[in-house]
């Protein structure tokens, strides 16, 4: 029972992994993993190794062992073991069931599987058998959304094309399974299923349907399948209409009287598998071409074969464009034609609104059209994670050209985050203004659309003259500020950036014992969390100017909004200017805090240009240590700042759980509540001894603060893709 509890503990510790690594993987042990029964055109794979030893390396890590050492958890425990042997009446069911011979069994085979490997694929029919039931599921919203009163022509054209596809279609091959070590084990488990399935059918006097039940002992194991297909419809029970006739019917039944699937469940090559498949010989065909080994894309996890791989996954290229154009080609024209069904249908058939819908769609289609030019094709990608001395490293190498992110040169951000942040992101974008010229091109279609609306007459869906006279008015005097924008975006605000963005969380400098009047002092000082964005900076004065632009764009506005209420705002009311302050690390633009506010004076919203840098924040500390650079302190060995990235990011879990570590005494403190006082009552309880105290969830907390760190790169290749790598690290005691 402690081990069960210690297993428990582990699986909510996903982070805690660390100790020293098992026997490695060789690649003769990939080869014969289930590797070998996935052919080598699978559209898609997915196989989780070494669990048994995950898991192991989870309860035995020192944020798990930290948990169990805590005395609410230590009394919780040794309370559950006592009502445990007591046979308690809250455990009695329970303890009934776990003695249960029938159980112990059904549980260790379900350890045994869950230990060493589980996997799952579908074959190269699968993104086939995406594209179709996309391109049918297509064809049939069109048909309901464009339904007329003489359609029954094209319904029946639609129905044959479909029976047509159908027969074309072959069922993809999708199995999952797990490896086993016992085989009068498995081998029980297919015996009891096949009659858990045969019993029923037997007593219910069911004989044809006894016979689609098949038992096959063969070389490759002992498994149960069932075969359904068209011949066990009623036919002559399916109703016909005018558009689906006997004719079509007749068709369907030929087609589908053809048409298997087949469900199997045991054995096959020392794994136990659920399988569907058009029929048991696919099945049986696995194993015997080449394998998804010997694909090319595949070639990072067989490079990989000598570390203790837990992980790989891999969807084909064809998967990952057939996925994509499933859920998003099209995708505003979809969403358009599907909302504007409705509107039509309350819509005058002489209303002018129709061409106006027209127009519309016409519009989406083009703005879909254009979205794709600037979108690659997608493709598919390839992971892997494997064990580490203290933690684990994934990589992910994603297949779809890459056009967004830039790497060809170090990130010059990175020696701009603080040295050793609690957290920081930077990444750069590659100058694409193609890109918002697009944007701008759609918001000017939108306005042109919007504009033709107004002039209309939509009395007929009840919408009077004066709210359009209105509503014109006020894109009339809104528009060209939003124009303003764009422009001084596109000319000042872009061309001063280099396209190197951040954002950083450090903490330390803000501190304050009281944040605001009236709050209650803390014993010792509440840190604020710091957050700043950086940018990196080209073309200071530039930047200096379109800030300048975009505070005029803020005067009018007021002034529109004092036009239409003359109450909104008051009166000599105007849009503050930040003060200005040059410093040695740059020009200062920002917002002081009142005198009589209690936080420190170094509190203070505010933006700070060097000469090639952009930080804002409100730390006037944090960001002119940002702005001045200081030597990069983590990341190390997985990058630095001479390494040619297009992102770099790094969090640090425990420090940022430690860094909230006063605000929760504080709270705990001023919830007013005896530290030892347990917080449920007793009667409420599920067990004895399972209350908590305060001082129990402040044990907790210092629990989480000992979870380690995540560090992740990403580096674009251009047309071959962006490789991502992540690395999880157990922090220093």
């Amino acid at each position: 029972m402690k081990r069960m509890f210690k297993l428990f503990v582990g699986s909510a510790l996903a982070f805690s992994t660390v100790g020293g690594v098992g026997s490695l993987r060789a690649g003769d042990e990939l080869k014969n993993s289930s590797l070998r029964l996935v052919p080598k055109d699978a559209d898609v794979y997915w196989a989780s190794w070494r669990q048994a030893e995950q898991w192991q390396r989870l309860v035995n890590g020192p944020v798990a062992k930290k948990l169990v050492a805590l005395p609410a958890v230590q009394k919780a425990w040794k309370e559950f073991l006592k009502e445990w042997d007591d046979r308690s009446e809250q455990l009695a069911q329970a303890r009934m069931v776990w003695d249960n011979p029938n159980f112990k069994e059904a549980l260790a085979f379900l350890g045994e599987l869950g230990s060493e490997e589980t996997f799952f694929f579908g074959d190269k029919n699968l993104s086939r058998f995406i594209t179709t039931v996309n391109e049918f599921t297509t064809d049939i919203q069109v048909a309901i959304l464009e339904a007329q009163d003489d359609t029954e022509e094209a319904y029946v054209e639609l129905i044959d094309k479909w029976i047509g596809e159908l027969e074309k279609t072959k069922l993809p091959t999708i199995v999952f399974g797990a490896k086993f070590q016992d085989e009068d084990l498995a081998t029980t488990k297919v015996d009891q299923l096949e009659a858990l399935i045969q019993l029923p059918l037997m007593a219910a006097g069911q004989p044809q349907f006894q016979n689609l039940i098949k038992r096959v002992d063969d070389s490759r194991g002992s498994r149960v399948s069932i075969t359904l297909n068209g011949k066990l419809i009623p036919w002559d029970a399916v109703p016909t209409t005018d558009e689906f006739d006997e004719e079509a019917l007749e068709n369907l039944r030929e087609v589908l009287e053809e048409k298997n699937i087949t469900l199997t469940v045991g054995m096959l090559d020392k794994f136990f598998v659920v399988a569907l498949s058009e029929t048991t010989k696919d099945l049986l065909e696995l194993g015997k071409g080449e394998s998804l080994l010997a694909h090319p894309d595949f070639a990072p996890v067989v490079a990989m074969s000598d570390k203790p791989l837990t992980m790989a996954s891999y969807t084909s290229n064809v998967f990952g464009e057939a996925n994509w154009n499933a859920q998003f080609k099209g995708f505003f024209s979809k969403l358009f034609s599907q909302t504007a069904a409705a509107g039509r249908l309350a819509l005058d058939e002489e209303s002018e609104a129709h061409d106006l819908l027209d127009d519309i769609e016409s519009d989406v289609e083009w703005m879909d059209t254009e979205i794709a030019k600037v979108i690659p094709p997608f493709q598919g990608q390839t992971m892997l994670s494997f064990l580490t001395d203290d933690g684990w490293e994934m990589l992910q190498y994603n297949r779809t050209p890459d056009f967004i992110l830039q790497s060809e040169e170090p990130l010059q951000g990175l020696q701009h985050v603080g040295g050793k942040p609690l957290m920081m992101v930077v990444t750069r974008f590659a100058n694409h203004p193609e890109y918002f010229q697009l944007m701008r091109k759609i918001v000017q279609r939108v306005k042109t659309r919007l504009d033709e609306a107004l002039e209309m007459d939509l009395s007929d869906i009840d919408i009077d003259d004066n709210d359009q006279v209105e509503a014109k008015q006020m894109i009339d005097r809104v528009y060209p500020l939003l124009e303003k924008v764009a422009n001084t975006y596109e000319t000042l605000i872009a061309p001063s950036l280099t396209g190197e963005h951040g954002l950083v969380w450090t903490s330390g400098n803000l501190k304050a014992k009281q944040w605001v009047q009236g709050m209650p002092e803390s014993e010792e000082p509440l840190p604020l969390p710091e957050f700043s964005w950086i940018s990196g900076l080209k073309d200071r004065d530039s930047m200096i100017k379109g800030g300048k632009e975009i505070y005029s764009v803020f005067d009018s506005i007021l002034e529109l909004a004092r036009e239409l209420d003359p109450n909104s705002v008051p009166e000599g009311y105007s849009i503050p200017r930040p003060e200005k302050v040059t410093e040695k690390s740059g020009i200062k633009y920002g917002y002081p805090i009142p005198e009589d506010c209690p936080v420190p004076a170094d509190l203070m919203p505010h933006v700070l240009l060097s000469e090639d840098l952009l930080v804002m924040g409100y730390s006037k500390a944090t960001t002119n240590l940002l702005a001045d650079g200081s030597p990069l302190e983590v990341g190390k060995p997985v990058f630095s700042s001479d390494s040619k990235l297009a992102s770099a990011s790094y969090i640090d879990i425990g420090r940022m759980f430690k860094s909230f570590g006063p605000w929760v005494r504080y709270a705990v403190k001023q919830s007013g509540i005896d530290l030892d006082q347990e917080l449920v009552p007793q009667s409420e309880l599920p067990m004895n001894g399972t209350n908590i105290t305060p001082n129990d969830l402040l044990g907790l907390w210092s629990v989480l603060e000992s979870v380690g760190e995540i560090t992740t790169t990403a580096v674009s290749k251009g047309k071959e893709g962006i490789e991502i790598r992540s690395v999880y690290r157990q922090s220093l005691p």
